[in-house]
């Protein structure tokens, strides 16, 4: 077997093969070194090099992606803790169900209520807020229309959305490492320039993605973290009322 294919198996068999793994784990664990890319260039490291490295090529470029994308949710996992600390209980899509929750209507929570009552048995409606059986109910009937949303056309949808959030959140729970990055790069470019008279261009460039990646941390992260998270939430109920009148068509048939 070549190394190539080796490193396919590899992959596969720790699932990286898959859409989601590529671009909601291992692209934003990637897309945080690229903020090391002005120190490398003023180095006069070669960019193919560096990045054949971690990308592809050989067995050991394989168990660094592996290790990568774990690592990857991880971080993401931790900050999706921090915004939402009862999840999945306070995520938007479980959270848009519950009564005392104002972001929805609650005309549109009782279509939501309907539906999965129709498609789950499972009643949420006229359960008492502060009840510990209301959030495992509306668990269990999140958890069962995803599974029978599995295979649907409506499931495409919800994927795509549910890789948008994935990638976010990692890229986001990477946020203290492509910081560290950038303010490392920084210095090594600025010292290059001083030291070794490397080309100030990729100090200036260090310097601007150092900005740019605290506006990202102060200004942008959370709120689009946030956003996705709705988005997948409204992909999800589309989904849900999608499914619900394919059955009650099936049924007047």
């Amino acid at each position: 077997m070549s190394e190539s294919s080796k490193n396919k198996s590899l992959l596969d068999h720790f699932h990286l093969g898959d859409r989601y793994e590529r671009k909601a784990r291992l692209a934003p664990a990637l897309l945080s070194v690229v903020f090391l890319f002005p120190m490398v260039m003023a180095y006069g490291v070669a960019t193919s090099s560096w990045i054949s490295t971690i990308v592809a090529g050989t067995g050991f470029s394989a168990v660094i992606a592996i290790g990568l994308s774990y690592l990857s949710s991880a971080m993401g996992n931790s900050f999706q803790k921090q915004l939402w600390p009862n999840w999945p209980h306070d995520s938007p899509t479980n959270a848009w169900l519950r009564p005392d929750n104002h972001e929805r209507s609650l005309q549109q929570k009782q279509l939501w209520w309907s539906a999965l009552k129709k498609l789950t048995s499972l009643d949420l409606e006229g359960v008492d807020p502060n009840d510990l059986e209301l959030r495992l109910r509306i668990n269990d009937a999140v958890g069962e229309i995803r599974a029978r949303l599995s295979g649907t056309d409506s499931a495409k949808r919800l994927q795509r959305c549910n890789e948008d959030y994935g990638f976010a959140r990692n890229f986001a729970g990477f946020r203290f490492f492509w910081l560290f990055f950038s303010a490392a790069s920084v210095v090594g470019t600025w010292g290059a320039v001083f030291a070794l008279q490397a080309e100030i261009i990729w100090a200036v460039l260090a310097s601007l993605l150092l900005v740019f990646a605290l506006f990202l941390d102060f200004a942008l992260l959370t709120p689009y973290v946030k956003s996705r998270a709705a988005q997948y939430a409204e992909a999800f109920f589309s989904a849900l009322m999608t499914l619900s009148n394919g059955v009650v068509d099936s049924e007047q048939e």
